[in-house]
């Protein structure tokens, strides 16, 4: 979770408290974003303030109505959205429920029903886990991952086992077996009780729990005190918990059971608390009869019997608590006790009711409204508040304006994700320059989307007025507002980014985000955010979009921009889209000012659209040499735009497979700008051989390079050739294996090519490296001592370990759909699995420590001699899918059930991670000391699949403003 600014989190209002026990489960199944309201208030959402929330589950075969794996995932959402991410604990109902979780349980009951409804128990469990695990997977707007249940507490009468021969211990153990069966890694089976109870179902003969102890502890229920057998003065039996006597009754309550007379609380709990939670009781209800009764029970106004005067506050709740809690570390050794309630429901209805002043924290929500104003409840939560837009013409919008100054509201076009705007000057201006506001501004009023507050001079009344703006098709809007038309530096944004401060000043509103948004028009005013209010009518596919102030935001932020080598196209993408987001990356980052790029070149016959299909609001375009100098020349216009520079090389790939040469290539007659200046152009035709393809390969390259030197600004052309031999025609009619293309005597190398298309009078691959692809313990280099392929070049395909696992030592650790999805392995997890894979720590001589690298490195490590550096002609290249079954990959979108991507911030720190830790692996191997002593300006690392990996890094650029992007002079 992002780090928030102090004024942006909010805080416990029960700080010693850390555990809320939910006890009826089917309360909290009402609208579940007011009920996290409730918890906000009460419990907060500062990471440095932990808190377990305990859910009492019914079995499936329940109908009382309990929770679901939709209603619990709507909670965990509407949690989420305030930035809460509490620990999830899982209470089953075991109190004579066996038929809720098994069907057709014997009667009697044996044991072995109640090992089943224990199975069943953990199933159901892992049940809602798989649920919760789907939505963090399929839920890109999830602000925060949503917690899974980790912990179990068993309690009631159904944990207790049947055979005489069995105990707890037992039924404990059997837990933890099945919970680690459904890949709990750590599972934390809980046992519950009073407080006489030992805090371990093992212990040593010193009282200190065994380390083999199946349980995590004891949940302590200081409730209960009537008069059990032993117990004789325990002047809190039977009585009311009186809040005005809050310190006093904390001291007792911990004071009355130390004594021995009172049967004792468990110096376990003393010595280790972390086990032994100290669980009060809230339900504001006695549910005991006759002589039993479950004194001292808290509660509020309206609960008589159990509770004195007016009832529960925060207050005196929290005195209670430090009074208790100072009593216990007097006795602990100033070891803090764990503290929680049951019955939180009623707790949370009794200490944050839903109509108190709690529930609207001012640092997440509006203040309520003065008098004589319309109240409007806004989530300030919700960051860079974008309008969204894929029909055009004329909308009307609501506009309600609330205040005492004049100002003005308007909509402005984004030039991409990043909400940088293209300014009425044609420059790119990014939320950070100290012009974008205006210019802003000024993009609302050219496009007549600028709306005048014309009320009455001194009239602060509520006034409501219609408002026409002009919308493009899929095109995003950001707000503008002025607050004070007669003053200067009132203007706000609203891409938060890019007001002073980073100032929320809109916010949409909790009824209705989609729909009503609110203005604040200062930036420490009355936080009423009802200044402005504007509505969307009810149409479709207009709406307001915001993301979480708890999610990584691209806008503004210090965007992590993965630092690459290589970019290689899977298709042909020649669009001036593509061409913009290359520029993105190109600039993002100070090190990928020479990014080399692989093009995908379709044959010169070819009829597909090179435009990724995600990009399809951009103008049809063919594929011609014309279209290939205009990319380059967007990305370069794109680069000074954005301020940078470019000086990396551009790579020629040739779609060579072996369906494409008969209807893309073969035969192809056509003209290209003579080599030497003022001529004619030249006609030629490609080879009809389907033996010599290479040839058609070659001659269009040439003519592309005319085309590239003749046209493009900085007058760029193609400096590399990579044939991928595997699937291609060459390798389906030539045989020869990758040798008959790469050695230095193939029939490629030596083809002189078409004599009229030669540059300067040298012939195709006099000056330009022919490299080749393929897995990385392929054989590519003749020189070395590896007597290969002979590529000049070469780029590892670092994905396909699924297909080709047997050919690896060690193989890829995870063999499954789940290998590298973002939600189950972290960055550094990721890069520890490709740094493992390239490295056996349990392998013998240096070779076998390196199997699956060595021909990436040099020398080429044998039984005795070890690997030294990268080979600076190898790079790796890394797959943004699409598809799992190619894994590993960085974007999956099918199966359904394996969909991921990898997003910019999570791919730039899974390469540092893999940067770090791999060169010292391998140096380790190398015997230390910087033995290997390639450093990571050699290891050279790339992306395949760039039209993916780039819209799910940078998004997609609007192709209206793109439209308007002119070269000319910043």
């Amino acid at each position: 979770m992002p780090n928030l600014k102090a004024n942006q989190l909010v805080s416990s209002q029960v700080p010693s408290l850390t555990i809320l026990w939910q006890d009826d489960p089917t309360s909290w199944q009402t609208d579940s974003d007011d009920l996290a309201r409730q918890f906000l208030g009460l419990m907060g959402n500062d990471p440095s303030q932990p808190w377990n929330l305990v859910l009492d589950i019914d079995g499936p075969n329940s109908t009382a109505g309990s929770w679901n794996q939709a209603t619990l995932i709507a909670l965990l959402n509407s949690l989420a959205s305030l930035g809460m991410q509490p620990n999830l604990i899982f209470h089953p109902d075991g109190e004579k429920a066996t038929q809720d979780w098994i069907s057709n349980p014997s009667n009697p009951l044996t044991q072995l029903d109640l090992e089943h409804e224990w199975a069943a128990m953990v199933n159901y469990m892992a049940i809602f886990n798989a649920a919760i695990a789907k939505a963090n997977s399929n839920l890109s707007d999830t602000p925060i991952k949503l917690p899974e249940f980790t912990s179990f507490i068993a309690e009631g009468k159904d944990f207790a086992p049947l055979d005489p021969n069995k105990s707890k211990l037992d039924t404990f153990n059997f837990l933890k077996h099945q919970l680690q069966t459904q890949g709990i890694k750590n599972p934390e089976p809980w046992n519950t009780g009073d407080w006489q109870q030992g805090i371990a179902l093992s212990e040593n003969s010193d009282g200190s729990p065994n380390l083999e102890t199946p349980d995590s502890g004891v949940y302590m229920q200081i409730y209960d005190f009537y008069n059990k057998q032993g117990q004789s003065s325990n002047t809190l039996v039977g009585q009311p918990t009186d809040p005005s006597q809050a310190l006093l009754l904390g001291s007792t309550m911990f004071s009355v059971l130390q004594e021995e007379t009172n049967l004792p609380m468990n110096p376990g709990a003393l010595r280790y608390p972390n086990r032994a939670p100290q669980i009060f009781n809230f339900s504001g209800q006695d549910q005991g009869s006759g002589s039993i009764n479950d004194a001292p029970v808290f509660g509020g106004l309206g609960q008589p019997g159990v509770v004195k005067g007016q009832g529960w506050n925060i207050d005196s709740f929290n005195q209670f608590l430090n009074s208790y809690k100072s009593e216990f570390q007097l006795k602990s050794n100033q070891t803090a006790p764990t503290l929680g309630i049951w019955a939180a429901e009623n707790a949370l209805n009794v200490l944050v009711p839903q109509a108190s002043s709690l529930t609207r924290h001012e640092n997440a929500f509006s203040s309520i409204a003065t008098e004589n104003e319309n109240d409007l409840l806004v989530n300030k939560y919700q960051q860079n508040l974008l309008i969204h837009s894929n029909v055009s013409g004329k909308l009307i919008f609501n506009l309600e304006i609330c205040a005492a100054l004049r100002s003005g509201i308007g909509i402005y076009p984004l030039l991409d994700d990043d909400a940088r705007i293209l300014s009425p000057q044609g420059r790119i201006l990014s939320v950070s320059d100290s012009e974008y506001l205006a210019n802003a501004k000024q993009l609302a009023i050219d496009t007549s989307n600028w709306f005048i507050d014309s009320r009455p001079g001194g009239d602060a009344k509520a006034h409501k007025f219609t408002w026409e703006v002009q919308l493009k098709p899929n095109q995003r809007y950001a707000l503008i507002a002025d607050s004070d038309l007669q003053t200067s530096g009132g203007l706000y944004s609203s891409i938060n980014y890019a007001n002073f401060d980073n100032k929320i000043q809109f916010a949409p509103a909790v009824s209705n985000p989609n729909k009503i948004i609110g203005f604040e028009d200062l930036p420490n005013g009355d936080n009423d955010f009802n200044d402005i209010k504007l509505e969307i009518p009810n149409i479709e596919n207009i709406l307001f979009k915001s993301s979480s102030l708890f999610m990584s935001s691209p806008i503004g932020s210090s965007n992590n921009i993965p630092e690459i080598d290589v970019l290689w196209q899977d298709a042909s993408a020649l669009d001036k889209g593509s061409a913009y987001q290359i520029a993105q990356l190109i600039t993002g980052n100070p090190n990928n000012s020479d990014l080399k790029l692989i093009i995908n070149i379709s044959g010169p016959s070819s009829t597909a659209n090179p435009t990724p299909k995600s990009h399809s609001g951009f103008p049809v375009i063919e594929n011609s040499p014309q279209q290939l100098v205009d990319f380059i020349n967007n990305i370069d216009l794109s680069v000074k735009k954005l301020g940078g520079s470019w000086n990396g090389p551009i790579v020629y790939h040739p779609d060579a497979t072996m369906d494409d040469f008969a209807h893309d290539w073969s035969g192809f007659t056509g003209t290209a700008p003579s080599p030497i200046a003022g001529n004619p152009n030249i006609n030629y035709t490609l080879t009809t051989n389907i033996k010599e393809t290479y040839e058609a390969y070659i001659d269009y390259l040439n003519v592309l390079n005319l085309y590239l030197q003749n046209g493009t600004t900085n007058k760029r052309y193609f400096n590399e050739f990579i044939y991928e031999y595997e699937n291609s025609q060459f390798a389906l009619k030539n045989g020869g294996g990758e040798a008959a293309i790469f050695s230095s005597n193939s029939v490629v190398r030596r083809y002189q090519g078409n004599p009229n298309l030669l540059i300067q009078g040298k012939t195709p691959l006099d000056n330009i490296p022919l490299s080749g692809s393929s897995s990385p313990i392929t054989n590519w280099d003749s020189q070395n001592d590896r007597a290969g392929w002979g590529a000049d070049l070469f780029y590892a395909q670092v994905y396909d370990f699924i297909n080709d696992s047997t050919d690896y030592n060690p193989i890829w650790e995870k063999s499954d759909l789940s290998q590298i999805d973002p939600n189950l392995y972290s960055p550094s997890e990721a890069a520890d699995l490709f740094a493992n894979f390239f490295t056996n720590s349990l392998g013998g001589n240096p070779r076998e420590q390196i199997y699956n690298i060595n021909r990436m490195v040099l020398p080429q490590a044998n039984s005795q001699t070890p690997a030294r550096e990268f080979d600076p002609r190898a790079n790796f290249i890394f797959s943004y899918g699409p598809d799992a079954a190619d894994g590993p990959v960085f974007y999956s979108i099918k199966p359904e059930t394996s969909q991921w991507t990898w997003n910019a911030d999570e791919f730039a720190s899974f390469l540092t991670g893999l940067r770090t830790n791999l060169p010292p692996k391998l140096d380790k191997i190398a015997q230390g000391s910087g033995k290997f002593v390639s450093g990571v300006e050699d290891f050279k690392l790339g992306v395949w699949g760039a039209d993916r990996a780039l819209d799910a890094w940078f998004g997609i650029p609007s192709p209206l403003e793109l439209g308007r992007l002119r070269n000319e002079l910043i």
